[in-house]
């Protein structure tokens, strides 16, 4: 079955995580849509825990003109998979640079009215609906999201299959009741992001020795973690993860308890004497995020812990794990400064090419792949790693 993806706002990384999870055959469109061949049929589900996808659906054709005749089929489709006893509400979604005639949906409309059906024609601003109109017009269980896109001279489209749980994303990240706003904090989807590509499954043991407010922690218990350890070197830290971890845990089905421990990330090996973790996903610390900073300084300190907490976690990995955790690149005008530490012992993950092809500039030079946003001071290169 042929299946499209809307990427994030980081669409290199929103491709190579759908890369790392799913096998087939994939292709870029643009930015903002690619596409895959899969054997078997996709869950609803799929979006729960892949923090870099926005929608995900199935192909069903190609029209050479958008014109009366392609809305007739459209209209057919959703007559099919809308509830009998509704109204079919549907919507247009466009992720291709030449607009489309607004002839199209009241086209639809009408045929399907045709019929003796009511309709609905769910509109926004926007040449594409967002998750939130998509969610909130039920569009999804009374007709379709219809996308659309152009590609070899001809329009193809398909209907959404699911939109990424916005409101549970939300709420785990803005309605945790303890924030570190002055260090910063992981987004919940960045998290899920970096336990797929440290390709995590469910049942693995996780470790994050920079734990801070817990993210990663919870992310892992929801994608069905086996065992979950945090450290941090900061007694505000184990304090935030423990009543964060209350938080989540009166909140969402979670059988697991974590465990959380103060202790330097450079002495892992001494906390977890003799036992091997799966999966080691963390953000350390970054350096000072306020005031005047000497960023120079900041990577040479840097590069120092995490080469000597890299030189600790090779007695702990497991066999056939793999480490994810964030590098900052910091901006200083036109000058960036990399941390980049001692890797012996280690070997880099080599991720999807066609993502670093597409998007170049979405890389380091060295190429680990960048998170962040236009105007901001620091970075997060996202780097995976296996041992050697």
């Amino acid at each position: 079955m042929n299946y499209f993806f809307i990427l994030g706002s980081h669409p290199a990384l929103s491709l190579t995580e759908l890369a790392v999870k799913l096998s087939g055959r994939w292709q870029v469109v643009n930015d903002n849509l690619a596409l895959a061949s899969q054997v078997a049929e996709l869950s609803a589900d799929l979006l729960e825990y892949l923090g870099g996808t926005i929608k995900f659906g199935r192909v069903i054709g190609q029209f050479n003109q958008l014109n009366e005749a392609a809305a007739q089929v459209i209209a057919k489709q959703l007559l099919a998979v809308a509830p009998a006893d509704k109204k079919i509400c549907f919507g247009l979604s466009n992720y291709d640079r030449q607009p489309l005639s607004r002839d199209l949906g009241i086209q639809i409309k009408r045929f399907i009215q045709d019929t003796g059906r009511s309709a609905r024609w769910v509109i926004s601003r926007a040449a594409a609906l967002s998750s939130v109109v998509v969610e909130q017009n039920h569009l999804l269980t009374s007709g379709g999201e219809v996308v659309l896109w152009r590609q070899d001279n001809c329009w193809q489209w398909g209907v959404t299959v699911a939109v990424q749980p916005f409101k549970s994303l939300s709420a785990r990240d803005y309605g945790r009741p303890a924030r570190d706003d002055q260090s910063g904090m992981l987004p919940p989807k960045l998290a899920q992001i970096m336990l797929n590509l440290a390709g995590f499954e469910p049942g693995d043991s996780v470790l994050d020795p920079f734990c801070g407010s817990g993210t990663i922690l919870q992310e892992a218990a929801l994608m069905k973690a086996g065992r979950i350890i945090g450290l941090d070197n900061s007694g505000v830290a184990v304090a935030n993860s423990q009543i964060n971890w209350q938080w989540l845990a009166n909140r969402w089905p979670i059988e697991i308890d974590p465990e959380i421990s103060l202790a330097d990330a450079r002495q892992a090996s001494v906390q977890l004497a003799n036992q091997r973790i799966k999966r080691i996903v963390t953000e350390p610390y970054l350096g000072p995020q306020r005031g005047r900073r000497n960023f120079m300084v900041i990577a040479q300190e840097l590069n120092q812990l995490y080469s000597q907490a890299l030189v600790d976690w090779q007695k702990i990995i497991a066999p056939g794990g793999r480490v994810v955790m964030i590098w900052p690149v910091f901006i200083d005008g036109h000058q960036k400064h990399l941390v980049q530490p001692k890797m012996a012992g280690w070997r880099k993950v080599k991720y999807s090419q066609l993502a670093r092809q597409a998007w170049p500039k979405q890389y380091t030079l060295d190429g680990n792949l960048l998170y962040g946003r236009p105007g901001q001071v620091v970075w997060r290169a996202i780097v995976g790693l296996e041992k050697v």
